[in-house]
């Protein structure tokens, strides 16, 4: 569970229930003099890992439920997101564009799949990552993050260079990027990036 914690209810958990009836049955052939020994080194390697894993859940739920609790829900025009967390202590968060407005859908009964626009997510430390954002002129913003040990994702993958109908981005070797609108937003299309644990809005 701790060295291998990316889906290891998948991957570890399942494989465990074969392994822990094995562990039993083979352990229990030996003389209680090799037996207890066995058992109590089990115990204490458990008890050992069990307390990084607990913590490291802690840190990915405080930033899942803060992230979603404060999402800026809006009703009219775009919802543009510059930073969404991807992984948190080796957890998902939302690993993919789809996971975030079936959250949002989830916790306020909306869906906004189709006005949530996901610029670019990252792998997070905590709830209170901090980033920034220059306005470079009217259509060119550049985005950073300020917190040693995030890095910038594309869903699963680094990021990389990419357009879509509404910007082009570009990204830097020196943690951050640069978003280049292709035309002037709309009143009421908001842009917002997450950061120290709350939604700044820049449009």
């Amino acid at each position: 569970m701790y060295l291998f914690r990316i889906e290891n209810d998948r991957y570890l958990y399942f494989g465990s229930v074969f392994f822990l009836q094995a562990f039993v049955f083979v352990v229990y052939y030996f003389k209680p003099i090799i037996r207890i020994p066995v058992i109590l080194i089990y115990i204490t390697a458990f008890v050992y890992f069990i307390f990084p894993t607990v913590k490291a859940r802690r840190t990915s739920a405080k930033l899942y439920y803060n992230f979603i609790q404060k999402f800026p829900v809006a009703k009219e025009g775009k919802i543009i997101i510059l930073n969404v967390p991807n992984y948190c202590a080796d957890v998902y968060e939302f690993r993919s564009k789809s996971r975030l407005p079936i959250s949002i859908e989830a916790e306020y009964g909306m869906d906004l799949s189709k006005k949530i626009v996901q610029v670019a997510s990252y792998n997070s430390i905590s709830e209170k990552d901090s980033f920034e954002v220059n306005r470079i002129n009217d259509t060119t913003l550049f985005m950073k993050t300020k917190t040693n040990g995030t890095w910038w994702m594309n869903e699963s993958n680094g990021l990389m260079n990419y357009e879509n109908e509404y910007y082009r981005l570009e990204k830097d070797e020196w943690g951050g990027y640069t978003l280049f609108f292709k035309k002037q937003l709309n009143t009421e299309d908001k842009i917002y990036y997450y950061s120290n644990g709350r939604f700044i809005l820049i449009h």
